[in-house]
């Protein structure tokens, strides 16, 4: 947190009549300029089950769930206060797969993601969060995140706004945000819609570019939500099953780089993937795709127990590789 520092207020209330994007530029200078220490409060770490691969084969090694497994996970995760769920219009069948399991059950701890063509125009969008609801079998859930707005920020706005206004005092969602790739796609919708309040940001153990950002660490200490994807890399940082070997030759060292470091520190690959991001210190929240049962126990188990002093020090990967947007 920012101790005795005006510029943390000024960004609670928006009461400056500062842009966002102008207030992050200063905030090093700021801080510098009075002596203030930047110190970030310790963040409650939480797991997102992602459900990508619940109804359909999805990610670099084309895994999927079976049905069983994702009807334990569901309903295990319904009975916690400390997991989340995130799911999707473009995930095949996975919504009503959640649905199916939660029966009658509330529980709105869920993350729906809503594509870019489900907001080009304000019936579209309200009607396709309607919908996932509907397959959801919710009224309510924790958060509503637009996917891909970077690209349709000046065209998409208006319809944005008013979404966001139906959503927010139609009691739908506690809160909005957007699924983004990059730090500048943060800053420039926080100032747009200042009413997002949660983002979610790929980062892993070979692309760590985002680590030490400033941006999002005041973000993060102003209590944004910033939860991290893309920590396995669709599992190609994992194993040899990957789809995409072929055009990716540089895996093979990566993942042999890692799963080195991970035994010499008694752990596995995926174990040392979770806690390099478990150790940023902008992040709550982590999304993860599983393979079965088995996955989701472990990972939370991980997520329980800190491990203090863990070395991730590996090579890092192309900027071809990192992005999958690179991939189709």
């Amino acid at each position: 947190m920012l101790h005795k520092s005006p510029i943390r207020q000024s960004l609670v209330n928006q009461s400056t009549g500062t842009s966002y994007s102008d207030f992050i530029l200063r905030i090093p200078s700021a801080i510098q300029s009075v002596g203030y220490s930047f110190q970030m409060e310790t963040l409650t770490k939480s797991l997102v089950v992602g459900s990508a691969n619940f109804g359909a084969k999805y990610g670099a090694r084309s895994s999927q769930v079976s049905q069983q497994d994702s009807f334990k996970i569901i309903q295990e995760v319904s009975q916690r206060n400390d997991v989340f769920i995130e799911s999707s219009e473009s995930y095949p069948g996975a919504e009503k797969i959640i649905g199916e399991a939660l029966g009658t059950k509330k529980f709105e701890k869920i993350i729906i993601k809503i594509s870019p063509q489900s907001y080009s125009n304000e019936s579209s969008f309200i009607g396709a969060v309607e919908n996932s609801l509907c397959n959801l079998n919710q009224s309510k859930v924790y958060a509503i995140m637009l996917h891909g707005v970077g690209d349709s920020l000046g065209k998409s706005k208006s319809v944005i706004q008013v979404g966001i206004n139906s959503i927010l005092k139609g009691g739908l969602s506690e809160k909005v945000g957007v699924s983004c790739y990059s730090i500048s796609e943060v800053v420039e919708t926080k100032a747009v819609f200042p009413e997002m309040g949660i983002y979610q940001l790929p980062e892993n153990i070979v692309d760590t570019r985002k680590y030490f950002s400033r941006e999002l660490s005041e973000l993060s200490a102003a209590g944004v939500i910033f939860q991290v994807r893309s920590i396995f890399l669709q599992g190609l940082l994992l194993d040899a099953r990957s789809t995409l070997k072929s055009r990716f030759h540089e895996t093979e060292k990566l993942q042999q780089e890692i799963k080195t470091l991970a035994e010499s520190q008694d752990m596995d690959s995926a174990e040392l993937c979770l806690r390099y991001a478990l150790s940023i210190n902008w992040a709550s929240q982590f999304v993860l795709g599983l393979d079965s049962y088995e996955d989701f126990r472990k990972n939370l188990e991980i997520i329980e127990n800190a491990r203090p002093e863990v070395s991730f020090e590996v090579a890092k990967g192309s900027d071809f590789l990192v992005d999958p947007r690179n991939w189709s």
